[in-house]
């Protein structure tokens, strides 16, 4: 076999496959930044619904959790047979 050919069939086979990317992730990170980057008294919530696979579960969750500590929001997530619902919120600052 030629060489370079088989070292081109290795590199194909070695290369990690590419992180899964879930459809609702762009929303999801829309949602957060708006209620982030917006005044207080603009907005103080949130609520993201979508479709999600059952085997994006948990990929989903880290996603989620990822999002509400990047943004620095609490979030509560509600995932139903198929679907789900974000609500982000702004973290509950305790006096």
């Amino acid at each position: 076999m030629n060489p370079t050919l088989l070292h081109e069939i290795e590199t194909i086979v070695q290369t990690p496959p590419a992180p899964a990317k879930l459809k609702a992730a762009a929303r999801l990170e829309v949602a957060a930044s708006m209620l982030s980057s917006a005044a207080g008294h603009e907005l103080t919530a949130t609520t993201v619904v979508g479709v999600l696979g059952h085997d994006d579960v948990d990929l989903f969750q880290s996603l989620v959790s990822e999002l509400s500590e990047e943004y620095g929001l609490d979030a509560t997530v509600k995932v139903q047979q198929g679907s789900y619902a974000v609500r982000f919120s702004r973290e509950t600052i305790i006096r």
